[in-house]
């Protein structure tokens, strides 16, 4: 373990569970020198509670931004703005104004990271995939090392969105495909990636996607997912009698989360179904996708409580991604002890065992998840069979269990990389806790 002496930043301009147990496991350590958000409200809910009653009312719509460990805000006025204007949104163009808002956010947590790094130089910042391109740059060329957490397969979905709409004939509907292409997200990445000292990853599926973009040496951390199984539980009582299933999915509406293939399934094993529900946002950016989705019911977004039921009530879950790092609605299904059936670019090919704990089936394929559910509808002691085993598996699979990969990557190849990083310019001492913004 380093001694001490070294530093690391953390910056998370969006809610991100691995970041922040990361930044815990980091204070425990002594090696924490600030933890950066949009806002942290625990020195507000401090005051508030002074006020009695009258704190009150304010004082539970803040608890949402309580972090732990104790942050300082970069960008409070955005992050609240973004807040209400998500509760607000009512249609597409509302939903448009949103982004622009969540970039304002972004821009306003580039320029705190900056000032702080100006101020306060660190042995190490970790910040997470697509935030804070610019800041980490000038950080890196003044020595101070990157970890980066590389959370998405743009590079695989590239490859598969880009097939997809070689298939798809001349017009709209091949335009709405190409929309979604981050092609210039992955030249982007590629280059951050390159010029990180150390790169953590959730799969060994991205594992080998990064290897080839970074420095010989540079470590490539496979620090999995997380899952709290304490709130994803099965429910207490679910029929296994042989009937017709509840199929859900939750994702972004989008043709790279496979919702054609999950639409043609659903079609294709509609005796076996007594529905396919399917909650996500974002149905305005793939509008002919989400008209063309006849055999789903798309819900739209809800909150994390509603998706705990929505898990608890279903029978299966199904996620036919064309491409993701190893997305967590798949390890909270399973917590709550559902069989689930996803794809070989979900990220989970070292975790799902096919027919054991869950299924794995070829990205689009169609009647592979048809078949597959009619054989679950037909069969409930073998739903039950996979859903224990499922269960087994996310609880292998918690944040305590990634907090503790993440603590001996810091006795080991982590560590070695602080004690071995580039000398701290001297131009101060970080900032009291007392006196940083947000306190």
């Amino acid at each position: 373990m380093p001694d001490g002496s070294e530093r690391v930043l953390v910056a998370m301009s969006t809610t991100h569970e691995a970041t922040r147990r990361m930044a815990s496991v980091l204070q425990d350590e002594g090696l924490l020198s600030e933890f950066l958000v949009p806002f942290d409200s625990s020195g507000v809910d401090g005051v508030l509670t002074k006020f009695g009653p009258l704190g009150k009312p304010f004082r539970r719509p803040l608890r949402q931004w309580a972090q732990q460990p104790r942050a300082t805000s970069g960008a409070l006025l955005q992050e609240i703005a973004c807040a209400i204007a998500f509760r607000l949104a009512g249609n597409r163009q509302e939903r448009i104004r949103i982004a622009s808002l969540v970039r304002w956010r972004v821009r306003a947590m580039d320029r705190s990271l900056r000032r702080r790094l100006e101020r306060n130089p660190t042995d190490t910042l970790l910040v997470l995939q697509n935030f804070h391109r610019a800041a980490f740059g000038e950080a890196a060329a003044s020595g101070t090392s990157i970890w980066l957490i590389a959370n998405s397969d743009v590079w695989g979905l590239n490859e598969s969105l880009s097939a997809l709409a070689e298939e798809a004939p001349p017009g709209a509907w091949r335009d709405e495909i190409l929309r979604e292409l981050p092609s210039r997200a992955a030249r982007d990445d590629a280059g951050d990636i390159a010029i990180a000292r150390a790169v953590i990853v959730e799969s060994p599926r991205m594992g080998d996607t990064v290897r080839a973009m970074v420095k010989p040496g540079t470590p490539i951390l496979e620090i999995g997912q997380g899952v709290d199984p304490g709130t994803f539980v099965p429910p207490a009582i679910r029929d296994l009698s042989a009937r017709r299933l509840r199929a859900i999915q939750v994702s972004r509406i989008a043709h790279g989360k496979g919702l054609t293939a999950a639409n043609r399934a659903a079609g294709l094993a509609r005796d076996s179904l007594e529905r396919f529900r399917v909650l996500g946002w974002e149905a305005e950016r793939a509008p002919l996708l989400a008209r063309s989705c006849a055999n789903l019911d798309l819900a739209g977004g809800t909150s994390h409580a509603h998706v705990v039921s929505e898990l608890q009530a279903a029978d299966v879950l199904v996620l036919p991604t064309l491409g993701d790092s190893m997305p967590r609605a798949v390890l909270e299904g399973m917590a709550c002890g559902l069989p689930v059936i996803t794809t070989h670019a979900s990220g989970y090919d070292h975790l799902i065992r096919s027919g054991d704990n869950g299924f794995l089936v070829a990205p689009g394929d169609a009647e592979a998840i048809a078949a597959l559910l009619a054989r679950l509808a037909a069969d409930g002691a073998l739903r039950e069979r996979i859903g224990r085993a499922a269960r087994a598996t996310a609880e292998a699979n918690t944040w305590d269990a990634l907090e503790e990969r993440f603590r001996r990557a810091l006795s080991g190849e982590l560590g070695g990389r602080l004690r071995a990083g580039a000398p701290r310019p001297s131009v101060g001492d970080p900032v009291p806790a007392d006196r940083r913004e947000g306190a």
